[in-house]
């Protein structure tokens, strides 16, 4: 159950790391706060019923009210991110003067990918925000709001329109957001559709139907995209080989991976590793 924020404030803020394989045991929602987030170091599966989103360092994150979500490791790399939990109250004044009668209208997404070039500026808004927080001086809180309502905006207005990674959904029941966060963190293993629909009480053909209808593609794309995220991951920030990644993400073989990956990402793996020291955001 996510910690309430502390009586009396309407911000609270955070910076925290974590181990690379913390994950959300349960799926979470806020009841009456929100979250926004800028992750420093690490890459994260991120589950909502409306959006399967990888965020990785140098994005946005944000959790609205009422919102089943759950978190699942992408990468080896530690993991960590600020934490900003706000009231209602702390963007009202913001909602009135932009006529919106609630903030997912602004940020309708659980993740907001930016340009390089705006990553620096949004880190130093989360960091003046936990300078603020932690120091707590005369009118602390007003100013936590300032800096809330430039980071939002800035969010809303600078994120890239679109990140393939990324998968849209139209409000996935619970038992199918469970079974994708088994196969996020299950991937390395040989989850045939038998096991995971047995997993999951359904018959294989009911489990395969009821998937497609609620996520818009196959099982077995779905599983395979999950093995390919996490051979780019590893190609970006580990120094294993081919060979290796393929056996970690359970493909049969190099070259078999070698043809998959080229068919997501446009070049071969070794490619991919190379372009990544000019480009440190996966497409």
């Amino acid at each position: 159950m996510p910690y309430p924020i502390p009586e009396g404030e309407d911000i609270y803020v955070e910076l925290k790391e974590k181990h690379f394989s913390y994950e959300m045991k349960t799926f979470e929602s806020y009841t009456d706060f929100y979250g926004i987030s800028f992750i420093v170091t690490g890459s994260r599966k991120f589950i909502t019923p409306s959006m399967i989103a990888q965020i990785h360092s140098g994005d946005v994150g944000f959790t609205t009210k009422y919102t089943p979500h759950r978190a699942a490791a992408l990468s080896d790399a530690p993991y960590c991110r600020y934490l900003v939990k706000f009231k209602d109250s702390a963007v009202s004044h913001l909602l009135q003067e932009m006529h919106l009668s609630c903030l997912d209208e602004l940020l309708p997404y659980p993740v907001y990918h930016l340009k390089e070039a705006d990553q620096a500026y949004i880190q130093g808004l989360f960091s003046q925000m936990l300078f603020e927080y932690t120091k707590k001086e005369k009118y602390y809180q007003p100013m936590l709001s300032q800096l809330l309502h430039q980071i939002i905006l800035y969010t809303a207005r600078s994120c890239l329109k679109e990140y393939p990674a990324d998968l849209m959904l139209h409000q996935v029941s619970g038992v199918i957001l469970d079974a994708i966060y088994y196969i996020d963190t299950h991937y390395d293993q040989n989850l045939s559709l038998k096991k995971v629909s047995s997993q999951f009480g359904f018959s294989e053909s009911h489990f395969s139907r009821l998937f497609k209808k609620e996520t818009g593609i196959t099982y077995s794309a779905y599983f395979q995209s999950v093995k390919l995220s996490r051979a780019a991951e590893l190609l970006l920030h580990s120094q294993k080989n081919i060979e290796e990644i393929a056996e970690i993400t359970g493909f049969s073989d190099a070259s078999y991976l070698c043809h998959v990956f080229k068919e997501k990402y446009g070049q071969n793996p070794n490619k991919y590793r190379k372009r990544s020291t000019d480009s440190p955001t996966p497409t």
